[in-house]
C-alpha cells in the first residue's frame, strides 16, 4: 500500500545471472530528446487550484510469479510522441476524498500521501494562529539510518511517521522549519532559519517573480523605450534565477566605467515591510515574436535584468547596458507549429522516414512491484521521491546482499563564464535553487519512455499547502543492454553468448531552459550505473557592445550567444556493500622510473 501509485503491468519473475559485487562509477552523456510539451506550456510542475483535496491511498501489489526472465521482443508498436496539449492536462491529479479514508499501514519510506500532507499542513498552521503562511515544501521526514536498520531487523520497531515543512510568514517574512508527528498529531520542533538563510524557489515563487516584473510600470517603460515592447503579457518572458553573484556596479545616475546602468527603483517602506529580510530573484528577459506562445524566446534575448524582492513583492533594481542593443529577431524554432518559419535552422522535418522500431514483452515484464518495493533479477530496492532530490533509491540489495543504503542526486552547480555585465551574474545550483522534484515532468509512453512501462506517481504540495499528485513522475522498464558475456573456442569454432538486460528507473526535470534526464541502471552482473543526459535549450544572451562574435561563448543564432558554462553534479551514495562499514580506495597506474 502507499502513495507511490503505480500504473502497472502484468509481472513475471527473476532469473539467474552472473554475480559480482562491483559498483560502476556514474557516467554522464548529452542527448537531444523529442519535444513533448504543449505550446506555450510553462514546464514547471506543481500548479493546481488552491483548493485542498484528500486522497485515499491506492494499493499497488504484484507478486513474484516465476523465476525466469520474460522474453523481450522487438515487436510492440511504438506510440507517437505528438502528445502536445495532453502533457499539461494529464500530469496533475487532485481527487476528492471518499466519505471515509481507509486506515492503511505504510512503509516508513513511502512518500507522504495527500491525506498526510493535509494533516501536516493543518498542524503547521495551528502553530501560527492568525498568520498567513507560504509553504516552500511539505515532505516526508525520513527515519534515521539507525531507526531503519532496527526496523529492517524487527518489523515491530516501526519508526514514528513525521513530516517536515518550511514556511514563510506573510506578515514578517520570517521563515521557520518545522517537524510534525503524524502519529501523535503534534508539532515536534519549530526552528527559525538562521541568519540570512532563505528558502528555495518553489514553482509558485518563480511565477510570482515573473508577475512582479510584468506588473512594474518602470520596467514597462524601459521595455517600450529600449525595445519597442508594448504587449508585456504576451511578448515578455522572464526566467527566474537565484542571486549567487550579488555585487552591483553603477548607480541610478548613469553608467559605470563598463557601460552598465544599475537603475535603483524606490521601494516604499512601511511598518509591515521595512524590517523584512531581502529575498532576491533576478530575471533574465526574452521576448516572443508577435507574442506567439509557440515562438522560441531564447532566440530573442534582452540585456535588461530586473531584480525582484519576493518578500517585499517589488522590483528593487534593473541592470542594463548603456546603449540599447539590437535584439536578434531571426526565427529559430523547434515547435512543430513554427518550424516552417525558420530562417536559421531547417524549415521542414527530415524526409528520410525511419522504419518502425517496435518493442513488446508478450509475457509482461520480469520485475515485480509492491507499493514502492521492487524486485528484479536478484535485485531488490525501495524507491522514494521528494521535492528536492526527485527519485531516491533505498536499501538496494543484490542476491540478498546489501549494496547501497541510499542514493540520490543532491546538488548541481552550473557556473557561467561570460565576465561581461550583466551576464556574469548567471550561476545556478539547480537542485537547491528550484528542487528537481518540483521540476519533474509527467512522462509519456512512446516518447519519454518506451516498452512495457510501470509508472510511479509523486505527491507534493504548492505554496498554499495544497497537495497534488504528479502522475507518471517515475518510469521503470527493462532494456536490452547488448552482450553480457561471450566466448568463442577458437580451436573448434564453438561460440557461447549471453544477452544482457538492465532495469531502468528514470525521471526527467525541466529546470527553466534545460531538461535533465536522470537514469539509474541495475545490471544483471551486479553493477549499478547512474547516467545524466542533458537536453532542452541553452540559456542565451545578447552579444556585448563591441563583440562581433562571442569571446566567452558560442554563436548559436545570428546575434545570440550561448555563453560557456559547466554542469557539475553531486550524487550522494551511502554505500553498504555487504554491510555499513565501507571505505573507498582509489588505484592509479603511474610510471615507475629507474626500473
Amino acid at each position: 500500500p502507499g502513495t507511490l501509485q503505480g500504473h502497472s503491468s502484468p509481472a513475471a519473475g527473476a532469473t539467474r545471472s552472473l554475480s559480482c559485487s562491483m559498483v560502476r562509477a556514474a557516467t554522464m552523456a548529452a542527448t537531444v530528446t523529442c519535444a513533448a510539451s504543449a505550446p506555450g506550456t510553462n514546464q514547471r510542475q506543481g500548479r493546481v487550484p488552491l483548493t485542498r483535496f484528500n486522497l485515499a491511498r491506492i494499493t499497488t501489489r504484484r507478486s513474484l510469479a516465476s523465476t525466469r526472465t520474460g522474453p523481450l521482443v522487438v515487436g510492440a508498436k511504438q506510440q507517437p510522441c505528438d502528445h502536445g496539449d495532453r502533457h499539461r492536462q494529464s500530469r496533475l491529479v487532485a481527487r476528492a476524498a471518499p466519505a471515509t479514508s481507509p486506515t492503511l499501514s505504510v512503509h516508513p519510506l513511502l512518500q507522504l500521501s495527500e491525506d498526510e500532507i493535509s494533516v501536516a499542513v493543518s498542524l503547521v498552521e495551528a502553530a501560527f494562529p492568525g498568520e498567513q503562511l507560504r509553504f516552500s515544501y511539505v515532505s516526508l521526514t525520513e527515519p534515521t539510518k539507525a531507526e531503519m536498520i532496527a526496523f529492517k531487523a524487527d518489523a515491530a520497531q516501526v519508526p514514528e511517521r513525521k513530516a517536515s515543512a518550511l514556511v514563510t510568514l506573510e506578515s514578517s517574512s520570517a521563515c521557520f522549519r518545522l517537524i510534525v508527528s503524524l502519529d501523535e498529531s503534534i508539532v515536534v520542533s519549530k526552528e527559525p532559519l538562521a541568519g540570512t538563510q532563505q528558502p528555495l524557489l518553489s514553482p509558485d515563487d518563480c511565477d510570482l517573480a515573473e508577475q512582479l516584473v510584468k506588473s512594474n510600470e518602470d520596467i514597462a517603460r524601459l521595455l517600450k523605450e529600449r525595445y519597442g515592447v508594448t504587449d508585456i503579457d504576451k511578448q515578455l518572458v522572464c526566467d527566474p534565477w537565484s542571486v549567487h553573484v550579488a555585487e552591483l556596479t553603477g548607480d541610478e545616475k548613469g553608467p559605470d566605467e563598463d557601460g552598465l546602468i544599475n537603475a535603483i527603483f524606490p521601494v516604499e517602506e512601511n511598518g509591515s515591510t521595512a524590517d523584512r529580510p531581502e529575498r532576491l530573484v533576478q530575471t533574465f528577459l526574452y521576448i516572443r515574436d508577435n507574442g506567439d506562445e509557440a515562438d522560441n524566446h531564447y532566440a530573442h534575448p534582452l540585456d535588461l535584468l530586473p531584480v525582484v524582492d519576493l518578500n517585499k513583492k517589488c522590483v528593487v533594481s534593473a541592470l542594463m547596458q548603456k546603449e540599447p542593443p539590437l535584439v536578434p529577431m531571426a526565427s529559430v524554432n523547434y515547435h512543430r507549429a513554427k518550424v516552417a518559419t525558420n530562417l536559421y535552422l531547417e524549415s521542414s522535418w527530415r524526409t528520410a522516414k525511419l522504419a518502425p522500431l517496435e518493442i513488446m514483452q508478450p509475457e509482461g515484464p520480469s520485475f515485480s512491484v509492491d507499493g514502492n518495493f521492487i524486485e528484479w533479477q536478484k535485485w531488490s530496492l525501495r524507491i522514494g521521491f521528494n521535492y528536492r532530490e526527485g527519485l531516491v533509491l533505498h536499501d538496494v540489495c543484490y542476491d540478498g546482499r546489501p549494496v547501497m543504503w541510499r542514493g540520490s542526486l543532491v546538488e548541481m552547480a552550473v557556473p557561467y563564464g561570460d565576465p561581461r555585465e550583466p551576464f556574469q551574474r548567471k550561476c545556478a545550483f539547480d537542485v537547491g535553487d528550484y528542487g528537481l522534484g518540483y521540476c519533474a515532468n509527467s512522462l509519456e509512453l512512446g516518447c519519454d519512455c518506451l516498452g512495457h512501462i510501470h509508472y510511479f506517481d509523486a505527491v507534493m504540495s504548492n505554496s498554499a499547502g495544497v497537495p497534488y499528485t504528479l502522475r507518471k513522475a517515475i518510469c521503470m522498464h527493462e532494456e536490452d543492454a547488448g552482450l553480457l558475456w561471450k566466448h568463442v573456442e577458437y580451436r573448434n569454432g564453438h561460440s557461447e553468448a549471453r544477452r544482457s538486460r538492465r532495469l531502468v528507473l528514470s525521471f526527467i526535470a525541466t529546470v527553466v531552459n534545460y531538461e535533465y534526464l536522470f537514469y539509474w541502471y541495475l545490471m544483471q552482473d551486479g553493477t549499478i550505473q547512474y547516467e545524466v543526459k542533458l537536453s532542452g535549450e541553452l540559456s542565451t544572451n545578447l552579444l556585448s557592445s563591441g563583440e562581433e562574435a562571442p569571446d566567452y561563448g558560442v554563436m548559436v543564432a545570428p546575434g545570440v550567444n550561448a555563453q560557456v558554462h559547466q554542469h557539475m553534479f553531486c550524487a550522494r551514495l551511502d554505500m553498504a556493500v555487504d554491510g555499513h562499514k565501507n571505505r573507498v580506495k582509489e588505484v592509479d597506474v603511474i610510471p615507475v622510473r629507474g626500473r
